[in-house]
């Protein structure tokens, strides 16, 4: 197979920091957090205000009860919104808060550069820095090197006392 074969798909995090780190997101429940992730997977990134949370839409299924719950939690959290209700037969339609709405003429949904409330949780505790590996390989053999030669005349050392406790001690004398 080529490269360009073997890239294809999803790469890198389903979720952006900016939503991940969001405060909201870590105080909803297990279900509206799946629902939230399963509404990111719908998100193909041009139809984002065209996002369905009906139960033939979802991949997992959901009880009638808990899938209200899940989405009336998310609405007033303020991570989803409403951008077209359904009448009838037809699904209400959702946009994640933390992209912009595409415009979608099929739906007569108007594009938006900018949702009500924004996402905008932050990274606090990471900080990537670049590592010198070349620099720290060369220390650890230099370390390693030291102990080495440490170990060694220690050998030496413990060998000459062993020899010379031997000579003096097994030394017999003959008369």
């Amino acid at each position: 197979m080529s490269r360009q074969q073997q890239k294809r798909g999803r790469t890198g995090s389903l979720v952006p920091d900016s939503l991940f780190y969001d405060n909201r997101v870590g105080e909803l429940s297990r279900p509206a957090f799946q629902l939230l992730m399963e509404l990111n997977q719908q998100f193909s990134g041009y139809n984002n205000g065209n996002l369905c949370a009906a139960h033939k839409c979802l991949r997992f299924e959901w009880n009638d009860k808990t899938l209200k719950r899940a989405k009336r939690e998310l609405l007033q959290a303020g991570l989803i919104e409403v951008t077209k209700q359904g009448v009838g037969r037809r699904p209400t339609l959702y946009s994640l808060c933390h992209l912009p709405i595409n415009e979608i003429q099929k739906h007569k949904i108007k594009g938006e550069t900018n949702c009500v409330k924004r996402a905008t949780g932050k990274r606090d505790h990471y900080y990537p820095y670049r590592r010198d590996i070349p620099g720290e390989v060369k220390r650890a053999l230099s370390d390693s090197a030291d102990k080495r030669r440490q170990i060694e005349e220690r050998k030496a050392k413990l060998k000459e006392k062993w020899h010379k406790e031997k000579n003096n001690s097994g030394v017999l004398t003959t008369q």
